[in-house]
């Protein structure tokens, strides 16, 4: 407005001059006078053509200025019209999670909430229109920890995402484990405008590992003392930290009529003095009834229960509101008391309560029978003293000086006269006699002692073992250490004789793999340095075959002996058939190493004489220098190195550095073929058969994959498959196999023949979101029939998410394909979980059944093994069987269904039937 006041002012003025000036002139110069009339018409001509060219420029300017604020406007508009449909979509996406997210606005004071979704409702119980304008921090409560809260806070201070487990609280007042991530949002100058948070439930997950953690602090409770009420205290303390309610332990009478109070953590002493002599009675209160009905009773309201009319507990004077409990019982069904717990509101606990509640009373009961094992050892410990005098045991009183005041008749077995305390002394060695002395001093002072193991020598030189116990009393105001020792000769001897069976080889008693692991991580603890080495004969089995055992144990025989020759201050142990293991406790320079292993390699070059033969025995062997490694690193880095020198050649030598550098450089070559080995029809799936022996018949296939690269050659799948885990292609290999799979196996049921396939499924898999529709997708474009397939998992896959893998596998069971658990027991999983997931089958682990005739672990292993997979009610399958005396030991314990090299190799499918007809022919007729 201002400027066309300004404009026409000018615009004003301008005519005025114009007009006066040009009149005023007009009446000066005589010659314009004489044109006067025409003069007037050519100013207003003038005037005229001046104002429509001023007028033309200024409507001009206007009109290009408001075609400019028009383009503007609507480009304005359109990317507001965009913003709006983007925002659109992303609170769309914000509703349709799972997870809970928030925004909050951090330029605004305390940083109130602005936006919450449909998954924060879920998650917490509370809805958008109470949360908002809110801090986020209403969700946590007296349980939230103060240390991740000052993480949150400090994180917010600095502008900065952070990550966090935290418990909060939904708005019934339930408490859940919260992961938090919160994750600062910037505008495109960088100025922080909010804060999303994203949340996820993860009770459960936290539940089980709260638990897990316990049921090993309530192990290491029981262990540390000797006292039952104490360490049932301790558990008690222990339950009610993570429960957040009020818990007690009751013990059956002997009579097994009344229960009595045993162990409690923070409940009332007037409640305590209260639970005396229960009656073991339907309606005698939740604890009686409990123990008389053997199952749990559970009251989430006292006040409309009728368990307490007659109960003489009066629940006025306390402030118990519910309470559940539950019968503690030994194995054979006998009842040893009750575990209960006390809320202070009406409640029913929740399924993770109930869970926890039952895992506790398991652990619990337990306990509480070993407990009544103890007391009655600890009274036949009684009984045996009472009768010390009539025993072989000897016992001796020592007084304050600690000379023999008297000694049993037993003596005699050791002294031929009543020895002195310096005799007694001289007969010991010298750990036994500083233990004993510490014993009785520890005595004198009334200090509680453990038992101790001494060793003293009779008077034929002979060594003796005795367990030793003691106590201190006072006899007419004069101390006594009164000593009882037992000899426990026969005992060591047995325990000694048992550690050669555990930890020794039998053909060279040489230690052998366990004792040689105890003996690395003793090492390694003590960061003592040390070089080791693992040697394997190359041809010992051909040696085997051609000269006999004989010739082959007297190779394995001498072995030990040259090594000593060429090092020192070693420890030899026999890890396998053919293998040692070899630790140099020096502390020898790579170089000297490398100088020894060859002058002990050219020795070996010599042959063996054995009768009128000479054996040539070449080696490989495998080198490690010590590092920051645990013990089963250093195992596998020595097979590796080993490995790695065979491929070199017969009688080699590697050390693991050198060999991983070569392994690197492989493992490049690799991944970059691999990526083109399917567009190149590379691979070929193998099948290998497996049999059962109960119905004679080949009952199904494991389907393997091979990898034959036009560059590097075959390539097996242990060294490709955790390359293609890694690099993530190992679906698209898998999507490739699976499919060739299942159209094999529509050919064979085109021809009549109907067989089984197990395929190998990774975790990479099981964690794309698409896997089971990838699934459904390839059996409906192949028409296979689920029932026709089996997925072989490892444990690791159940215990890396338990959730997910749940919730995949059980996917997968509905479409009808089997569930099969591959390489059992080398794993970690817990019976729990196997009950938990939807598993049809076991398959033995071929480590268990290789030495399975010759190691008697093994075979209580895959007896145990048997034994839960009956009571699971799932089918097992041994892997890897390569001889006849595996198939019958096996079969022995249970086994029916087999698969490895002694039946059949895996082959291509092109082979696949004369295998087969093979088994049927001839190895079924031998194992018949």
């Amino acid at each position: 407005m201002k400027s066309a006041f300004r404009i026409s002012g000018i615009y004003l003025m301008m005519g005025f001059i114009w007009i006066y000036g040009s009149d005023y002139l007009a009446t000066q110069v005589s010659w314009i006078r004489e044109f006067d009339d025409r003069i007037q018409t050519f100013k207003g001509l003038f005037y005229v053509l001046a104002t429509a060219i001023l007028l033309y420029y200024m409507v001009k300017k206007l009109v290009n200025r408001h075609e400019r604020e028009l383009l503007h406007r609507l480009e304005y508009e359109k990317a507001l019209e965009q913003s709006t449909l983007e925002n659109e979509r992303f609170r769309n996406l914000f509703e349709q999670a799972s997870s809970g997210m928030v925004i909050t606005d951090s330029k605004q004071p305390d940083n109130p909430i602005i936006y919450v979704n449909e998954g924060f409702e879920r998650l917490t119980g509370f809805t958008k229109d109470e949360v908002i304008g809110l801090n986020a921090r209403f969700l946590q409560g007296k349980k939230s920890s103060e240390i991740t809260k000052e993480k949150i806070r400090k994180a917010i201070a600095e502008d900065k995402p952070i990550q966090v487990e935290i418990e909060n609280y939904h708005k019934n007042g339930d408490l859940f484990w919260n992961e938090l991530k919160i994750t600062p949002i910037y505008d495109e100058s960088k100025n922080l405008q909010y804060y999303i948070g994203i949340q996820n439930d993860i009770t459960e997950k936290k539940t089980q590992q709260i638990l897990l953690e316990n049921q090993f602090n309530i192990v290491q409770t029981l262990l540390a003392t000797n006292k039952p009420t104490q360490a049932f205290s301790e558990i008690c303390k222990i339950i009610e930290e993570h429960m957040d309610y009020q818990c007690m332990i009751t013990r059956v009478d002997e009579e097994k009529e009344f229960l009595n109070h045993f162990a409690s953590a923070s409940l009332p002493a007037a409640f305590i003095d209260t639970i005396v002599q229960i009656p073991i009675k339907d309606q005698e209160g939740i604890i009686g009834t409990a123990a008389y009905r053997k199952k749990t009773v559970i009251l989430d309201n006292f006040s409309k229960s009728d368990y307490f009319e007659n109960q003489f507990i009066d629940r006025s004077l306390y402030d118990f509101q519910a309470s559940w409990t539950t019968p503690l019982l030994t194995l054979n069904g006998d009842i040893l008391g009750t575990f209960t717990m006390f809320a202070k509101s009406p409640h029913y606990p929740t399924k993770t309560e109930l869970q926890a509640f039952q895992t506790y009373s398991y652990i619990i009961g337990m306990a509480l029978q070993n407990v009544g094992y103890q007391e009655q050892l600890m009274e036949s410990e009684r009984l045996y003293r009472v009768i010390a005098e009539n025993t072989t045991d000897i016992v001796c009183l020592l007084d304050e000086n600690l000379e023999v005041d008297y000694i049993s008749p037993s003596y005699g077995d050791l002294f031929s006269g009543k020895p002195s305390m310096k005799e007694i002394a001289s007969l010991m060695d010298p750990d036994s006699l500083k233990c004993i002395y510490h014993f009785v001093k520890n005595l004198q002072k009334d200090k509680e002692v453990e038992m101790i193991e001494v060793k003293a020598m009779d008077e034929n030189k002979n060594w003796h073992w005795y367990e030793v116990q003691g106590s201190q009393f006072l006899d007419q105001d004069k101390s006594y250490s009164l000593l009882a020792g037992r000899d426990i000769t026969a005992r060591k001897n047995y325990e000694d004789a048992l550690d050669r069976v555990l930890y020794y080889d039998s053909l060279t008693q040489l230690p052998n793999r366990y004792r040689l692991k105890q003996e690395l991580e003793e090492l390694l603890k003590n960061k003592q340095p040390f070089s080791f080495f693992i040697l394997d004969f190359d041809q010992m089995k051909e040696i085997k075959r051609i000269y006999g055992q004989e010739a082959s144990d007297r190779i394995l025989l001498q072995f030990d002996k040259i090594t000593l020759d060429y090092f020192d201050d070693v420890f030899i142990s026999r890890t396998g058939e053919d293998e040692f293991s070899v630790i140099v406790k020096n502390n020898m320079s790579r170089e000297e190493i490398k100088l020894n292993i060859e002058r002990f390699l050219n020795y070996l070059k010599q042959p063996w004489e054995f009768e009128t033969f000479e054996i040539v025995a070449t080696v490989s062997i495998g080198i490690v220098l010590s590092e920051a490694q645990t013990a089963d690193m250093v195992l596998v880095q020595a097979e590796t190195a080993m490995q790695a020198a065979r491929d070199k050649g017969k009688h080699r030598y590697a050390f693991y550095l050198d060999s991983l550098t070569e392994g690197e450089k492989s493992s490049i070559a690799i991944q970059s073929q691999l990526y083109q080995a399917v567009d190149k029809d590379e691979f070929t799936v193998y099948y290998q058969p497996q049999v059962n022996l109960n119905t004679k018949e080949v009952e199904g296939l494991e389907a393997l994959i091979r990898w034959n690269n036009q560059e590097l050659g075959f390539i097996s799948p242990g060294e490709f498959i955790p390359i293609a885990e890694e690099s993530g292609w190992i679906s698209t290999i898998s999507n490739w196999m699976m499919e060739e799979v299942f159209k094999d196996i529509v050919g064979w049921e085109a021809e009549g023949i109907n067989l089984h396939v197990a395929i190998n499924i990774s975790y990479r898999q099981i964690e794309e979101s698409d896997f089971v529709e990838n699934v459904m997708y390839l059996l409906n474009k192949t028409g296979c029939l689920a029932d026709n397939i089996t997925f072989e998992i490892t444990e690791s896959i159940l215990m890396e998410d338990l959730d997910l893998a749940l919730k995949v596998l059980t996917e997968i069971k509905a479409l009808g394909i089997r569930i099969s658990i591959d390489d059992f027991g080398i794993g970690y999983s817990s019976l729990s979980y196997l009950k938990k997931f939807p598993i049809d089958s076991l398959k033995i682990d071929r480590a268990f059944v290789k030495n399975i005739q010759e190691d008697k672990n093994d075979m209580a292993i895959v007896q145990a093994i048997m034994e839960m997979s009956k009571s699971l009610e799932m089918t097992v399958i041994a892997e890897g069987v390569e001889t006849v005396q595996q198939i019958h030991i096996l079969k022995e314990l249970g086994c029916t269904a087999f698969q490895g090299f002694w039946f059949s190799r895996p082959v291509p499918k092109s082979e696949l039937a004369i295998n087969i007809t093979h088994i049927y022919d001839e190895k079924l007729e031998l194992i018949s």
